[in-house]
């Protein structure tokens, strides 16, 4: 067990030991000691004490009852130790012990009130149970805790208790269920029952011999499966959570509806020994699934069999039919022994784990055998007596024995009672039992001297290879009883039947009676009955000279009983088919047919007496609902069909599949009538309007299809519900008034519910939920609710009048809920799922106080039964036929009163206040449940259909509109955090014309998202519109009238209408697609109400003015991060979430930075006055990916522009500035037009104009300047679109290419990947296969020219497309940028004039106006120029294309500074350069380290490989590797010089030290000590003691883990230290020699177990001070300390507020390095932190996306360098450090103990 188990108690059920046993507890106490406590019987049993380190408590006695030891913890400790408990680290048993399981608990529990999970079988009395407290039982109350329904007997006294008597036992059951308000009578008495009555036969003496009183059951088994022993188990609660509460007044409260299981309608056919024909009776007995059956055989009644908890693989009989044995698949292999008659089980056998192949009882009724495998995988016999069962007594168990023989079935003898045959794998076997064993022979199954044949041909055992035989026979008849041989018949997987001589065991014959295997073999009197795999079942002679009788079926017969009488035979097959044959009539009649897969939905025919279900096995089968025939079957080989609907007036049924298709089919003429796909996933529900003139289909791809059923089931509509991968469901009341179905906004992230009108499919009623999507929707029967089911088992409620949410029951079910459905009588509505529970929820009727009559969830009851997860229910008059796993159809009887006329009853009105918890839930910052009168929606994207016309939004705006202000809502309102609160807000208009833009009304709007105004043009058809595009615009003309809900309702219900129209055509003819929009534009503000100046914009990590310099560029990964406008001086790009503004004269640098990610897109306005800037992620703050616009000359946000909800993808300015469009990423693809014309105003903020969405992503757009009205084209995965923003409409119209070149390699059509645009219409894209297209459009899109320009290689994907007048140039991913001149040649083509290459994808590009020169960004972190006339390239920005891992200061060059990453370059700077590298060296392993070598004027390198690398830098231009060694076996970690001689020493992780002459690369010294006690081999020294000769093990049996850091003192280099996360070592440096030395050692105080992966431990000398040191690590959770080894103590402590990720000591402000040491601390948080250690100020460096990774000062402490992620920044520190008050008095809390820190060494 882990450490930290709570519970002051401890529980362990286990089995009483026969010897000795120990069991040992460790417990960890709140002073962090370690106690162990050892519980045994070995003790001495008079007292406890503490003895050797542990606490000793005696077990008080020996018993062989089960027993629940109950340990008091705190009550063991108090005499031992005074720190309370705390927790368990460990339990361990010993010895001869069984252990069932233990539990902890700080309640106190006894044998009355265990919980479930603790609570002992209820199969075994209570005299095998007792419960020991220990130390002793304390005095506390137990818990409060409601017992088991069958409460365990309590007793006085541990031992002589007696078995409580059978009438006890039915009178305690009889009290238990009284108890139950609502108790349903169960069709099984679960309960131990009463004796088997059967009068005892002679009894067998071996079997009485040899009885022993081995214990029956295994109780982890037992209780397992006694938990799923009910086979109608009810339950009675209140429902979790009710939202609205009224007060019962002259309401009537109606009976409690209730179910009884009458039919299970499924057969189990693929095992072979699961029928049988009951002896003595009429009855058929068949297992189904889990359940065994019996049934009438003329089909009436079936009694069940509750209480296995896996499939039943086998069952049998004794003789007279009065005991029967089930045994079940599975590891809980169990065999139950049930009373025939009574269906009482009376015991639950276990000895077996798993396999179970057979069972089989003696045919006197004592002995029962059953074969499995044990825990070994060893085939195991068990025979148990089962006679005391008679008398309410144990079984015994009387042989357990292995056997190496293979046995598939086993069976007692008819012949004599203590012998047993069993047959398997090459192995037919005869047994007796004899002094509780069993002793064998085999049959020998080849005659030695003669041939042994068959009745024709036969054939020879010899030659029929290995046989696996399947069934045993016996002979029967008057040959036995007149003394005749004896005949044992055996059947095999070869359709043979081998002839045995019982008595002398001898092969007589075999006979070939089948092509394949013989699965079952029956014997009567004078015949044979064989079913096998070929599908035949074959009633022989005993000769078997020919088959008098043979029946063909569908499937393998796999099963076959005989009646007593031998005139019928049941047959069952593998396709779950029962029959009976009659034999003397040789008449065949099916009983019952039943599904091979999973049943997934369930109709009724309400029109007859029929219904249909559905199977995952491809049928479609039609029933009669009184009788239960099949009547018609459907199949679809190889399809799933999963959802069925019953036309209501037709005999016509729908069903849907697996893969979309929905086909309609004529059951009476058995024909297919239509078959449509409208569907790209799988059909979730079907579903006929109530008049039968609609079809709905439902999907999971997110739509809602209907289907004209006049016209052939024609598609006429197509709902989408604004997600693709959300679930559809829908439903129809009763009386057809009202569909409802689901939406999901997959932008706001808001499920709704939508209610249309069932006549005319106007919308009704919009609600707005809190759920996550919807498995299943219901009406009431009344029509005036809706109950929804959630994907997380929740159900909801709902009113229809208000929209509210007025019940929610949490938690319906324990797994997930698959159905919900309503009685269509008013009696109950039923939910069923996952965990196999039907429960029924009751109703009642309320009375309120408003007029209308509402029903109110009363309590449930729960009822199981069904073998698998529940799919599907529907009624029929008093039945319910639910559906699911293991081909099950179940059929209940519903009882309960149907309810009367119902009583006038009032309902509370919505202003009365509801309670205090529902308030708090209506409350809630988005409304669970939020009423909105279509058309609505915050960002919501509805379908076209659902705009409402000119006409009807002109009655939404009626002025003379009605009702109080209070709970008024606005027609108009979207935004998610204002619905439903905008009864108080004013509406103010404006009307000033703006060019071809009409008249903007400027309302207090919320800040993001749209509202429905004036329509002037119709919406057109799905198919045309919306599944291609969905374009939503917005905008307000005036101030519309608020209404109340109720009035809204009642005005514009018919107010809505679901139009369908062809799309308009030009003069040209081509198709238009036109998007109705607001005669007047609105749109939200920047930032909410407050205007931007105000202050509203919140704060970004904004770089510190310290922040010289940032050195890096972050490419965007397919967007344009970088502007370069060569005319304006303006040279801007990102680097991760900053923008940086660079001057290229004088390289200075300006930083825009309001974004907490990195920048994905930058725009510049064509005044250059303003630019656009987004990220790659949204903003935590609001959830969205903001747009900022920026003043440039200001440096100031003047707005923020809020709607994309992922990212933005690309950003451009129209040609007059006044509009912006911005591009959203997956999921969204949103395509968002701003107009940014009030923020030359003051106050003023950008306002959204309209919104469009395309199927696939838009990777770029560009607007055509000089248009009369404004035009934009976009580019990407849905082609060349041209948009279109009129005063009516916002208009889209496809621009078609042609067809993509097909070359060799590549496989698909090509893409459009970047357009631009001039002017006079003339249009340009390229495209993934290397082409270019100019396209000429006229004012009203029309395409006059079309022309292919450019043909590159088709494997050129070119992602960046420039034009000028004269010239264009592209770049493509490859890293190519190719100028083209514009002249066309013959063919069209323009003319390739210069090609550069750079070092990896063009990620941007920019040229000036004669396309001479070039600025582009790459994929490798490079910004180039280029000049393309002469081919050069310059790089302008150079930032490391991986993360950054170390930084180092040459300690000889002022402002020179090396740099490593994880790509593997290794770069040196010059800061006082351009901030370029001056050397770099390629690797392809990264290089861990790195130091400067001023003596040698080289740089040493060491690599995460082990090597060592060498290179002298002769000058700035070259440089050389010297050498390189593989040095070490594991990453190097630091490698540093001598001071003074040519030697440098290194370590590596595995803690491994070399010492390494320069010139030559030898090797001196090599020191493994750290390696060996870093793996935790060795152990030596003592811990505290510094300056011995060994090394001390400072692990927790771990060893010490990486190496981490090392460091060499300054000076003569006399002294390293190592650092790891645990602590650290002073030790003299091996330059010349080991065994290493130790000074001194350090071990953090916390635990390892705390240890971060990510942050490392650090440590370094302090400058001018060589016996101090700094040391950091994640156990001492952000605190530096500063230890002098000398003293072996700590003397100064540094407290962050963040974890240390990086660390470096520089020297003073003056670069002295002395006494005004400056040290830098890089955090975990993203920032770094400057401390001057003399005065105790420090500074916090702000501006790192992530932690600060590396940190560096210059040699003369001028410039601080950090490092995050692949960015440097650059901070002046000279002169600058100049903290506030606040930091001082900070400072002084940090930095402890306040003692002068002696830097020099006295």
């Amino acid at each position: 067990m882990q450490d930290r188990v709570i519970g002051k108690k401890v529980f362990k059920i286990k089995a009483s030991p026969v010897k000795v046993f120990v069991i040992h507890i460790e417990v960890i106490t709140m002073d962090r000691n370690l106690h162990r406590i050892t519980i045994s019987n070995m003790f001495n049993p008079d007292t406890m004490k503490r003895k050797s380190g542990g606490i000793q408590i005696p077990f008080p006695k020996v018993s062989h009852r089960w027993c629940v030891i109950a340990l008091d913890v705190q009550a063991v400790l108090e005499g031992f130790t005074k720190s309370p408990f705390h927790s368990f680290r460990s339990f361990q048993f010993c010895s001869w012990l069984t252990v069932r399981s233990v539990y902890t608990s700080d309640l106190k529990f006894s044998l009355q009130n265990l919980p479930r999970d603790m609570a002992m079988s209820h199969a075994l009395d209570s005299s095998v149970f007792e419960m020991v407290w220990l130390p002793k039982e304390p005095s506390e109350p137990d818990a409060d805790i409601m017992p088991l329904q069958k409460p365990i007997m309590d007793r006085t006294s541990v031992g002589g208790a007696s078995s409580p008597t059978p009438a006890a036992a039915a009178a305690a059951a009889t009290l238990a269920s009284s108890s139950s308000p609502r108790a349903v009578p169960s069709p099984t008495n679960l309960a131990p029952g009463p004796p088997l009555s059967k009068p005892a036969p002679q009894p067998i003496r071996s079997l009485v011999e040899s009885a022993t009183t081995t214990p029956v059951t295994s109780p982890a088994v037992e209780a397992a499966v006694e938990a799923e022993t009910r086979a109608v188990h009810h339950a009675t609660r209140k429902s979790s959570t009710s939202l609205h509460t009224t007060a019962p007044a002259d309401g009537f409260a109606m009976d409690a509806a209730s179910l009884t299981l009458k039919r299970i309608h499924t057969f189990t056919g693929q095992y072979t020994r699961v029928l049988a024909w009951a002896p003595n009776s009429e009855e058929l007995v068949f297992a189904a699934a889990s359940v065994v059956v019996a049934m009438k055989t003329d089909g009436s009644t079936q009694r069940f069999f509750f209480g296995h908890t896996a499939h039943v693989c086998a069952f049998a009989f004794d003789f007279e039919g009065t005991v029967m044995a089930s045994v079940q698949e599975g590891k809980q292999a169990v065999v139950r022994v049930w009373d025939y008659h009574s269906g009482v089980c009376a015991a639950v056998l276990n000895a077996h784990a798993g396999g179970m192949a057979c069972v089989s009882i003696s045919p006197d009724g004592r002995a029962l055998v059953a074969v499995g495998v044990d825990g070994h995988n060893r085939q195991l016999v068990v025979i148990w007596n089962i006679w005391p069962l008679r008398d309410g007594k144990k079984a015994e168990v009387v042989v357990r024995q292995t056997t190496d023989y293979n046995i598939r079935c086993i069976r007692f003898s008819t012949y004599e009672e203590d012998q047993l045959v069993a047959c398997g794998r090459d192995s037919v076997r005869f047994y007796r039992l004899k002094a509780g064993q069993l002793r064998g022979v085999s049959v020998r199954l080849s005659a030695p001297d003669r041939k042994v044949t068959s009745y024709a041909d036969g054939i020879s055992a010899s030659h029929l290879g290995p046989n696996i035989f399947t069934d045993i026979a016996f002979e029967t008849g008057l040959s036995v009883h007149s003394g005749g041989p004896c005949r044992v018949y055996v059947s095999s997987a070869s359709g043979a039947v081998f002839e045995i001589n019982y008595r002398t065991r001898a092969l007589l014959c075999v006979y070939q009676l089948h092509s394949s295997a013989i699965n079952s073999l029956v014997v009567h009197d004078s015949f044979c009955v064989t079913g096998s795999d070929d599908k035949l079942l074959r009633v022989w002679p005993m000769d078997f000279s020919d088959f008098l009788m043979e029946a063909d079926h569908e499937a393998s017969v796999t099963s076959v009983g005989v009646a007593k009488d031998g005139l019928r035979v049941c047959i069952g097959t593998e396709s779950g088919a029962l029959g009976i044959l009659d034999i003397p009539t040789q008449r065949y009649r099916t009983l019952l047919r039943s599904h091979t897969g999973t049943v997934m939905g369930v109709a009724i025919d309400h029109n007859s007496s029929q219904y249909c279900t559905v199977s995952t096995d491809g049928s479609i089968r039609v029933w009669d609902s009184h009788t239960h025939e099949q009547l018609v079957e459907f199949d679809a080989p190889g399809e799933e069909v999963v959802a069925v609907a019953y036309h209501p007036r037709h005999r016509e049924i729908a069903v849907g599949f697996e893969n979309g298709r929905v086909r309609i089919f004529d059951i009476s003429a058995a024909t297919l009538v239509q078959e449509h796909k409208q569907h790209r996933g799988r059909i979730s529900q079907v579903l006929f309007s109530t008049d039968g003139n609609w079809l709905y289909s439902a999907g999971y791809d997110g739509g809602l299809c209907v289907y004209d059923v006049i016209q052939v089931y024609n598609p006429v509509k197509f709902l989408p519900a604004g997600s693709r991968g959300i679930k559809i469901c829908i439903s129809i009341s009763q009386d057809g008034r009202f569909v409802a179905t689901v939406s999901r906004d997959q932008f706001r992230h808001i499920t709704s519910l939508l209610l249309f009108h069932g006549a005319t499919l106007e919308p009704f009623m919009r609600i707005e939920t809190d759920a996550e999507s919807y498995s299943k929707l219901t009406f009431s029967h009344t029509g005036k609710e809706l109950w929804a089911l959630t994907d997380c088992n929740q159900i909801d409620r709902y009113e229809l009048q208000e929209g509210q949410l007025i019940q929610r029951m949490e938690g319906a079910h324990r797994l997930d809920a698959h159905c919900l459905v309503a009685d269509p009588l008013g009696r109950c509505v039923v939910s069923a799922g996952a965990d196999q529970q039907v429960k029924l929820w009751s109703l009642r009727q309320d009375a309120s106080t408003s007029g209308a009559a509402f029903s109110t969830m009363a309590d449930f009851q729960v009822f199981l039964g069904h073998p698998g997860a529940i799919q599907d229910a529907a009624f029929r008059g008093d039945q319910l036929i639910t559906v699911g796993e293991f081909s099950a159809v179940l059929i209940w009887a519903v009882q309960g009163s149907t309810p009367n006329k119902q009583v006038s009853t009032t309902h509370a009105a919505s202003t009365t206040s509801p309670n205090r918890k529902s308030t708090a839930l209506l409350k809630a910052s988005s409304p669970p449940s939020t009423r909105q009168w279509l058309p609505a929606g915050p960002g919501t994207v509805l379908p076209s259909q659902l705009l409402p016309s000119r006409s009807q939004q002109q009655a939404l705006n009626d002025p003379q509109g009605h009702g109080s202000r209070e709970g008024q809502i606005h027609t108009g309102v979207v935004s998610g955090n204002q619905l439903g609160h905008q009864a108080d807000q004013s509406v103010s208009t404006a009307t000033q014309p703006q060019g071809n833009i009409p008249a903007v009304n400027t309302a207090e709007v919320p800040p993001r998202g749209m509202m429905i105004a004036h329509l002037t043009a119709p919406v057109h058809s799905t198919q045309e519109c919306t599944a291609e595009l969905a374009v939503q615009v917005g905008g307000v003309t005036g101030a519309a009238p608020l209404q109340s809900p109720a009035s809204a309702a009642l005005r514009h219900d018919e107010e809505y209408s679901l139009t369908a129209s062809q799309p308009a055509r030009d003069a040209a003819g081509s198709s238009t697609h036109v998007i109705a929009s607001p005669q007047h534009i609105t749109a939200a503000t920047a930032a909410g109400a407050a205007s931007p100046s105000s202050g509203s914009i919140p704060p970004g990590p904004y770089p510190s003015s310290m922040c010289s310099m940032m050195v890096g560029y972050t490419p965007s990964g397919g967007s344009c991060n970088v502007v370069w406008r060569p005319s304006e001086g303006l040279f801007a790009y990102g680097v991760e979430n900053t923008v940086v503004i660079e001057d290229l004269g004088s390289r200075k640098q300006r930083y825009l930075t309001h974004h907490t990610s990195p920048v994905r897109c930058l725009a510049l306005s064509m005044d250059a006055t303003r630019m656009a800037v987004a990220s790659v992620a949204p903003e935590p703050a609001s959830g969205y990916a903001d747009i900022s616009i920026w003043d440039l000359e200001s440096g100031h946000v003047v707005a923020l522009l809020q709607y994309h909800p992922a990212a933005v993808q690309a950003l451009a300015f129209s040609s007059t500035d006044r509009f912006l469009v911005s591009v959203g990423r997956d999921p969204e693809r949103a395509v968002v037009v701003w107009d940014l014309l009030d923020l030359n105003a003051a106050g003023g903020s950008g306002r959204l104009v309209a919104v469009g969405r395309t199927r696939e992503i838009t990777l770029s757009v560009a607007w055509l300047p000089q248009r009369p009205l404004p035009q934009y084209v976009t580019a990407g995965g849905d082609g060349l679109l041209l948009w279109t923003l009129r005063a009516d409409c916002l208009e889209l119209m496809p621009l078609d290419l042609p067809q993509a070149r097909m070359r060799e390699h590549v496989s698909e059509s090509a893409a459009c990947t970047a357009v631009a645009a001039e002017e006079g219409g003339n249009i340009f894209v390229a495209t993934s296969a290397g082409c270019v297209y100019q396209i000429k459009v006229n004012e009203g899109g029309i395409v006059e020219e079309l022309l292919q320009v450019v043909e590159m290689t088709a494997s050129s994907f070119i992602t960046q497309l420039r034009v000028s007048s004269q010239a264009a140039a592209v770049g493509t991913r490859e890293g190519v940028v190719t100028s083209f001149s514009r002249w066309h040649g013959a063919n069209g083509v323009w003319q390739r004039r210069q090609e550069v290459t750079v070092d990896g994808g063009v990620e941007a590009l920019w040229l000036e106006g004669s396309m001479q020169e070039a600025v582009c960004a790459s994929s490798s972190s490079t910004i180039w120029y280029l000049d393309l006339p002469h081919l050069t390239k310059v790089p302008l920005v150079c930032g490391h294309s991986g993360t950054v891992l170390t930084l180092t200061t040459a300690p000889h060059l002022p402002g020179v500074i090396a740099s490593t990453s994880g790509a593997g370059s290794l770069r040196i700077w010059h800061l006082e350069m351009q901030a370029e590298p001056l050397v770099e060296f390629q690797s392809s392993s990264p290089c861990m380290c790195v130091s400067f070598i001023p003596s040698e004027d080289g740089l040493i390198a060491g690599y995460l490989d082990g090597t060592l690398r060498l290179f002298n830098i002769q000058s700035h231009d070259a440089a050389v590797a010297a050498w390189t060694s593989a040095r070490h076996a594991s990453p190097v970690v630091d490698v540093l010089p001598h001071p003074s001689r040519p030697l440098v020493i290194s370590a590596g992780r595995d803690g491994a030290l070399a010492v390494t002459e320069l010139h030559t690369s030898r090797l001196v010294v090599y020191a493994d000590e750290f390696l060996r006690l870093a793996s935790g081999r060795d152990v030596l020294g003592s811990p505290g003691k510094g300056g011995s000769t060994s090394l001390e093990y400072l692990g927790d049996g771990g060893g010490w883990g990486d190496l981490q850091a090392l460091a060499v003192s300054m000076g003569n280099g006399s002294m390293a230290a190592a650092a790891w996360r645990t602590h650290f070592v002073v030790f003299a440096t091996p330059w010349d020699e080991i065994p290493i030395v130790t000074i001194a050692t350090y071990r953090c105080p916390q635990s390892p177990g705390s240890l971060s992966k990510d942050v490392p431990a650090c440590i370094q000398f302090v400058p001018g001070s060589p016996r101090t040191l700094a040391y950091t690590s994640p156990l001492l959770l952000g605190k530096v300390i500063i230890y002098d080894f000398r003293l072996s103590k700590v003397i100064r402590s540094v407290g962050l507020t963040q974890m240390v990720r990086s660390m470096h000591l520089g020297g003073g402000q003056d670069g002295s390095g002395g006494e005004g040491s400056m040290m830098v601390f890089g955090g975990m948080g993203g920032s770094a932190f400057l401390v001057d250690v003399s005065s105790g100020r420090w500074t916090e460096l702000t501006g790192h996306l992530a932690h600060v990774q590396a940190v560096q000062f210059t040699c003369d402490s001028r410039w601080l360098v950090t490092a995050c992620k692949s960015v440097l920044e650059v901070w002046d520190v000279d002169g600058h450090f100049h903290p506030t008050e606040e930091q001082v008095s900070r400072s002084k809390l940090l930095v402890s103990p306040p003692v002068a820190l002696a830097w020099k060494q006295s």
